[in-house]
C-alpha cells in the first residue's frame, strides 16, 4: 500500500514538472499546410498566436528542419512534421497582439 502511494506521488510530481516546463505564453500549433515538394517536402506552420515557421523534410538525409526567425535553422532526424511544428510554436517568443 505504501509503495502505491509513493508511485502515485512520483507520477503526480512528474506530470506537474512537465506542465511547469512549458512557458506560460507558449503558443500551440494552429495549422500545418503542405506547400510543395521537389525532392523535399515543405510545410507552412501557423501558430495559435499568429506566428509562422516553415518545416522541411529532407528526402536525401531523412531529417526534419525548422526555419523560423527565433530558431534560425534547426534540424533533427527523430522529429516528425507535427513534432517540429509544435517545437517551433512552443519555443517562439510571446507575440504582442494588439488589444
Amino acid at each position: 500500500m505504501k509503495q502505491r502511494k509513493l508511485q502515485a506521488l512520483a507520477v503526480s510530481l512528474g506530470l506537474c514538472g512537465l506542465c511547469s516546463a512549458l512557458p506560460a505564453g507558449a503558443a500551440t500549433v494552429g495549422r500545418v499546410v503542405a506547400v510543395g515538394e521537389d525532392g523535399n517536402s515543405y510545410y507552412q506552420v501557423t501558430c495559435g498566436d499568429g506566428g509562422v515557421a516553415s518545416v522541411v523534410v529532407s528526402g536525401s538525409r531523412q531529417e526534419v528542419c525548422i526555419y523560423a526567425d527565433h530558431l534560425g535553422r534547426s534540424c533533427r532526424a527523430d522529429w516528425t512534421v507535427d513534432n517540429a511544428a509544435a517545437y517551433a510554436c512552443r519555443t517562439a517568443p510571446p507575440r504582442n497582439l494588439a488589444p
